[in-house]
């Protein structure tokens, strides 16, 4: 019984139409996975934000790179007006601990606001701790050993304003032709990372 069910069935085109289904849902399923990429798109961006710094710090001989937000809700840092800033990605050396955790939402005072208003209009800044007006930013580079630093604007959107600081414990020439090359090259790959 069951040899004459399946000559009928072989002779009715049910099995031929099956088969075609199967073989394409195989097909598309097959095509889909070649497709898939394993990871999100933004999940490859955080990737290559930490890579970049680790590449920046290893490279310039850096002790920290840290990339800033600094946020009020109003934009460019200004004034008289509340700003804060938080680390959003950082790279730190050998016998530092990450200060993620503790610079979050930091309300940032007068000083700390003029350097980021003179970051926004020339782009680029070396900053001394020893040429440093008193205030947050230098008690929070003294208590850190940071004696230098290169800052860059990275990005900026309505609400955000975000920066990159390369800490040195050591004063060693950080405005040489060397080192302003590869901080500028690591500067632009961040924007194009931010921008796109």
């Amino acid at each position: 019984m069951s040899v004459e069910i399946m000559t009928v069935l072989m002779g009715s085109g049910f099995v031929l139409w099956m088969a075609k289904t199967v073989y394409t849902e195989i097909k598309e399923w097959a095509k889909r996975r070649r497709e898939k990429k394993p990871f999100s798109p933004v999940f490859t961006k955080v990737s290559e934000v930490y890579e970049t710094l680790n590449e920046m710090m290893l490279e310039m001989g850096a002790d920290r790179v840290v990339l800033l937000r600094s946020h009020n809700g109003g934009g460019k840092p200004q004034l008289g007006h509340a700003l804060f800033s938080s680390v959003e990605y950082e790279a730190w050396g050998k016998g530092l601990r990450s200060i993620r955790r503790s610079w979050s939402k930091q309300r940032v005072d007068e000083v700390y606001i003029k350097m980021l208003r003179k970051l926004d209009e020339s782009g680029y800044l070396d900053v001394y701790l020893e040429t440093m007006p008193d205030g947050m930013l230098k008690e929070l580079y003294f208590s850190n050993h940071v004696l230098a630093s290169k800052v860059a604007k990275i990005h900026e959107t309505k609400n955000d304003y975000f920066y990159i600081s390369v800490n040195f414990s050591k004063t060693s020439d950080i405005d040489n032709a060397i080192m302003k090359t590869n901080f500028r090259k690591y500067v632009t790959i961040l924007t194009n990372l931010f921008d796109d």
